[in-house]
């Protein structure tokens, strides 16, 4: 699970940089069913499938931009061990791995000549797969005969998909979408989540981008299919929880890298029009020490505004007298506006409070409860 977070992180950098994969795998951290409920702290064989999920779409693209032959290879066969290692725990379950990476590399122009030039790579890489899982299937086979797969292939994947082993597992089709909403709500993350996802698609169909439209595969191909079945269980799901995560960490990083330049550009209009208003302000203003004050001031509402999105509200008392109070980001970051803002560090400042603002949308009360 821990190494499953990494690649979460790594694939999160790759989108949209280090913002990216740290907003998922918060995302991913809260999300309390996924950690704790035939989760990845349960020692069940739900971990190292969600690992072969993440570090196999890793890898793949890795390989769609490897730039020389070895690293084709390398990536290649890495991408197979991951299946090996989905396969060999859950059996059919891996399948959805070759489906979404295949489906998404046939779908682009590059990629699929690509895979077509260098399909030795590949090759190579299904046959050490076929070495690593066909002699324990073919030792089962002879050891525990048709009914080794009687129960693995006619009970647990034909007749959980058709019917159901039991009948508490039967679901509407609906399901998995209301249910994930639902649990994402218990962290108030759903709506983070859902607008990333709307932005993710929309971003990918406008840059025809290779990256995004494998993370929207990863998620919508999966759900769809098992979503067909008439057995549900949430944790069925859990290896296509990921693409929603990075989603939530592409859109937090998007904001954080373009809306600073609207908002300097209105606070500037703004700016300036007080400083015709008011020349002395301007006079005033651009005095080192006065600068160097305003400056220092800035910095005070910054980290108090930080400090209050990660440890909470801050309350300062002598007895039953508050000498000082703040709970949010919204008075910090107005004076972080103003104060940098007369001090002629208008860029940093709309910087500063534009990753205030999507850091007061995150799930931290989730994270400190967790």
């Amino acid at each position: 699970g821990a190494v499953a977070f990494v690649y979460v992180f790594l694939i999160g950098a790759r989108l949209a940089g280090p913002v990216a994969g740290v907003v998922a795998l918060l995302i991913l951290f809260v999300h309390w069913p996924l950690l704790f409920e035939h989760g990845l702290r349960s020692n069940n064989m739900e971990a190292p499938l969600f690992l072969s999920h993440c570090g196999g779409i890793f890898h793949a693209l890795r390989w769609a931009s490897a730039g020389d032959s070895r690293g084709l290879r390398r990536h290649a066969i890495a991408t197979a061990h991951f299946f090996v290692l989905g396969f060999m725990t859950k059996f059919v379950a891996a399948a959805f791995l070759p489906i979404v990476i295949g489906l998404v590399f046939l779908a682009f122009p590059e990629p699929r000549a690509r895979l077509f030039r260098e399909w030795r790579s590949w090759a190579v890489a299904d046959a050490v797969a076929l070495a690593l899982i066909v002699p324990w299937f073919v030792f089962a086979t002879v050891r525990f005969g048709s009914y080794f797969w009687h129960v693995i292939l006619a009970e647990h994947v034909v007749t959980r998909f058709r019917t159901y082993l039991n009948p508490a597992h039967v679901q509407p089709w609906s399901y998995y979408f209301t249910e994930m909403f639902a649990r994402f709500g218990d962290s108030g993350s759903q709506w983070l989540v859902l607008a990333g996802l709307v932005t993710l698609i929309v971003q990918t169909i406008r840059r025809r981008w290779l990256d995004g439209a494998m993370i929207v595969a990863w998620f919508a191909i999966p759900v769809a299919l098992i979503t067909l079945g008439t057995s549900k269980l949430y944790h069925y799901a859990y290896p296509f929880l990921p693409p929603l995560a990075l989603a939530a960490g592409y859109l937090a990083a998007l904001v954080i890298a373009v809306a600073p330049a609207p908002l300097t550009r209105v606070l500037q209009w703004a700016h300036d029009g007080a400083i015709a208003l008011m020349p002395s302000l301007g006079r005033a203003s651009s005095r080192p020490a006065v600068r160097s004050t305003l400056l220092v001031i800035a910095a005070g509402a910054a980290i108090v505004a930080a400090i209050s999105l990660i440890y909470g509200p801050i309350r300062l008392s002598v007895d039953n007298l508050s000498l000082f109070r703040s709970s949010g980001v919204l008075r910090p970051g107005i004076l972080v506006l103003v104060c940098g803002f007369l001090a002629g560090a208008g860029k940093r400042a709309s910087r500063v409070v534009v990753a205030l603002v999507v850091a007061s949308v995150m799930p931290l009360q989730a994270y400190r409860d967790q």
